[in-house]
């Protein structure tokens, strides 16, 4: 039996795009010459022939989605990249397609990002480096998710942020609260600074006063640096927050204010964007925002497919609207606030 691909790239320890990449001879300075020496002696060793197909034409099973090397948010990868992948692998197979990801250091040489492009139908990119999506745009159909580079006119689908932040807001004015307190990373990634900005450009109108910042410098570092601030920003009882935003995963927020004595929703209620699945785990379980993320990467499909169809490169955008689910982290503030 014939080694397949798959079956060659899991041998080289590579990806299967790195496999066809050293076998057109297109990629010498993205891979190191021990990678390239151990894929060819792998391909020497058991006889591996490439299927051959037309130049120009474009592989009708696979569809491309390019994540950033570095992740917009570490919060972002760790809960939301896949949600959103595995809405792109359902809508592709409806399609009869396939997703291929794709990492951008692939793209670093511009016959590599020509030899990749040839070989899908189309591409998905989650990436706010605006020169790769406009080199990846003029060479394959693209759409667009997440944050979107600036200055570029290419089909897009996005999260509406600032229906997010109205729906926390209202949330928290309804229950009774008027000062709440931000949590966030540091350095802030994309999707977060969307978010901070916009609950700090609304909550004037919600009555809300948003009484300070406290910084993850380091989601994996240890929390002691965040709890020292948790305990200056908390301050006086009645002048604190009554409230917590969280920008960065509610789980850590949740064991801070524990340590500090205060219990969840009692003295402080908490609100997050954690996915359903960490929030719910959560205790308390959190009251959080779901993106649908799932219905951002079918709609990023539909369109890929309506532009490859139609050819049509009058650039579109599609606006996916999010759900507050209240869970048991929020409540009306304690009595004397």
């Amino acid at each position: 039996r014939k080694i397949t691909q798959i079956e060659l790239a899991r041998k080289a320890g590579v990806s299967q795009t790195a496999i066809s990449l050293i076998l057109n001879g297109e990629s010498r300075a993205s891979f190191s010459p021990q990678v390239r020496a151990r894929v060819l002696g792998l391909v020497r060793k058991f006889n591996y022939v490439a299927a051959r197909r037309s130049p120009g034409r474009r592989n009708q099973n696979l569809v491309g989605f390019l994540y950033p090397q570095r992740p917009c948010d570490f919060y972002e990868f760790e809960g939301a990249y896949g949600d959103i992948l595995n809405g792109l692998q359902i809508a592709a197979q409806k399609k009869g397609t396939h997703i291929v990801v794709l990492e951008s250091r692939l793209f670093e040489q511009a016959p590599a990002l020509q030899a990749i492009t040839r070989s899908i139908r189309g591409i998905i990119v989650e990436s706010t480096d605006a020169d790769l999506v406009r080199r990846l745009a003029a060479n394959c159909p693209l759409v667009s998710i997440g944050c979107r580079p600036p200055g570029l006119a290419v089909n897009h689908v996005r999260r509406n942020t600032t229906a997010a932040a109205e729906a926390i807001l209202g949330h928290l004015r309804d229950l009774g609260h008027q000062r709440v307190l931000l949590v966030r990373e540091q350095p802030i990634g994309p999707y977060g600074a969307e978010r901070r900005a916009a609950i700090q450009q609304l909550a004037a109108g919600y009555s809300i006063h948003v009484i300070g910042e406290a910084v993850l410098k380091e989601i994996r570092a240890p929390l002691v640096d965040l709890r020292r601030q948790f305990a200056r920003l908390l301050g006086p009882k009645r002048n604190g927050p009554t409230a917590v935003i969280c920008l960065v995963p509610g789980a850590a927020i949740l064991q801070i204010i524990y340590s500090l004595g205060f219990q969840v929703p009692a003295h402080l209620s908490v609100v997050s964007f954690d996915p359903a699945p960490h929030a719910e785990l959560c205790f308390p379980s959190l009251t959080s925002v779901h993106e649908h993320l799932e219905l951002v990467a079918t709609k990023a499909v539909e369109m890929l497919f309506e532009q490859i169809r139609t050819r049509n490169h009058i650039p579109q955008e599609a606006i996916i609207a999010p759900e507050l689910i209240v869970r048991q982290s929020t409540s009306a503030p304690p009595a004397g606030h």
